[in-house]
């Protein structure tokens, strides 16, 4: 876990510098263009890994090689389908939305397909193994290749391809080093294709609840693109990818760890809920410590960074980083349910709550005219999230048998800490030029946090300390802010 933080900073610190440079680069609608082109990809996307990986994960090591090759040729054969959808559909899309670029990124965006797919088999063994080193060094890698030729395809003058060209680029990289780490993936197909649709049929529910969870929560750029113009688009694509793109990756890290670790004990009596409320405990605190430190220096970040070209998204940049936190720790309970194998019921919970999003999106947009008015769409959207997820870890939990009383206190205090502390700090005027106050503002915020949570949750921040094990770092956290074990 302590590997996939420190590639998580990494690949973040890439993002904020690719972004920096973007940002004075790009325009709000190149930003616009390819937050639609990422919408009408990601359904193919999806439907190209189909669920594979988690069924690997969760069947574990004794079935993993006789299912592997069968995996990667069902993969392979649905990245190539939705491939060429999106290559025929890429000029007709072009005209529909009247940006003649949007079709060239569509077009990368599909031959990306085929090449990722190569890359699930050996995710997944890597997973199986623990090897959470090797994922680390793989995505470092892929960030270093993603943010240097996007910034260098920006500086060449590619526009909004400068996002879409990286993409494949990556994924030949993560197909490579996957092979490097795990050897050459399994091709052989004893019984023809018909081990590769017994295994799609298998997976068909996490497949379908990847597409429930993941395509209404991107489809709001589609759906803004609607009814409001590329520049508020633009905006609000900014914001996210300045806040819940960080968000993403922590998640999308902790969750091979979790998945693999839920799924391999979750039959011993008590075990996965004292786990799931020990998780929910270390990761509220974690997200709290490092996100919402935004929230009192948004302002001050965007005036350093780019010097008012972007002020129109701060509104949208607080507002997400605001419900950040609480949005992430809201999908531990249904990965829970996943471990458990119930992906049928995770799948109908989380449609019912996500269907709603490219709906409230397309409302709040109606009247977004001018890049301001992004915010409405972000807090809307936002707020709509956190409630939809919020009833999911109900139901969760109660098929769980987890108490929703005992994981409120495990989650939401530490939250309400780092909400109280933030907002607190963005009623200050602190003095300087606006590089001294993003200094002083998220020293501030930090070090305001860990002494209440030193005051008021001792307990739980000595747990969550523990969760990173017994080594140097643990050990000096704790004598630093006095602990007991």
């Amino acid at each position: 876990m302590v590997a996939l933080i420190g590639s998580t900073l990494v690949t973040r610190a890439g993002a904020l510098v690719a972004q920096v440079v973007l940002g004075w680069i790009l325009t709000d609608a190149d930003f616009g263009v390819y937050a639609v082109a990422l919408s009408v990809a990601l359904a193919f996307q999806i439907l190209r890994e189909a669920g594979l990986r988690d069924v690997l994960v969760q069947e574990g090591r004794d079935r993993f090689d006789a299912s592997a090759g069968p995996a990667l040729w069902a993969s392979l054969a649905m990245a190539l389908v939705g491939a060429a959808v999106l290559l025929v559909a890429a000029p007709f899309l072009a005209a529909g939305f009247g940006r003649q670029e949007l079709g060239p990124v569509v077009a990368v965006l599909a031959l990306a397909l085929p090449v990722q797919a190569l890359f699930i088999t050996s995710l997944a063994r890597l997973q199986i193994d623990l090897r959470f080193p090797a994922i680390a060094r793989i995505e470092v890698v892929s960030a270093v290749v993603r943010y240097g030729s996007t910034i260098g395809l920006a500086l060449a003058g590619a526009g909004a391809l400068s996002f879409a060209l990286p993409v494949l680029l990556v994924a030949f990289t993560e197909s490579l080093l996957g092979w490097l780490a795990v050897g050459r993936p399994r091709v052989a197909r004893p019984g023809g294709w018909r081990p590769s649709w017994a295994l799609l049929r298998r997976s068909s529910w996490p497949l379908f609840n990847t597409l429930a969870t993941t395509l209404p929560r991107q489809s709001d750029y589609l759906m803004l693109r609607l009814v409001a113009p590329y520049p508020v688009v633009g905006t609000y694509f900014f914001a996210y990818q300045l806040t819940f793109q960080f968000a993403t990756v922590l998640f999308t890290n902790a969750r091979k760890v979790l998945l693999a670790a839920f799924s391999s004990r979750h039959e011993e009596p008590g075990w996965l809920a004292d786990a799931l409320l020990r998780a929910s405990t270390a990761f509220a605190l974690g997200a709290s410590a490092t996100l919402l430190v935004l929230v009192p220096i948004a302002d001050d970040v965007e005036a350093f960074l780019w010097r008012g070209r972007w002020v129109a998204a701060v509104p949208s940049i607080v507002a997400f980083t605001a419900l950040l936190p609480l949005a992430l720790v809201l999908l531990l309970p249904d990965l829970a349910l996943q471990a458990t194998g119930r992906f049928r019921l995770s799948f109908l919970t989380s449609l019912a709550g996500n269907l709603g999003i490219p709906v409230v999106a397309l409302l709040a947009g109606r009247s977004a005219a001018a890049p301001g008015d992004a915010v409405r769409v972000a807090v809307a959207v936002g707020g709509f999230t956190v409630a939809s997820s919020a009833l999911q870890s109900v139901v969760a939990l109660r098929v769980l048998r987890v108490g929703v009383g005992a994981f409120s206190r495990a989650a939401v205090a530490p939250i309400a800490l780092g909400l109280v502390v933030g907002g607190a700090l963005r009623l200050v005027e602190l003095p300087g030029p606006p590089v001294a106050r993003v200094g002083l503002g998220g020293g501030a915020y930090v070090g305001g946090y860990l002494v209440l949570c030193r005051l008021l949750l001792p307990a739980d921040l000595a747990r969550a300390i523990g969760s990173f094990g017994d080594g140097r770092g643990p050990k000096l956290a704790r004598r630093l802010l006095h602990l007991s074990v």
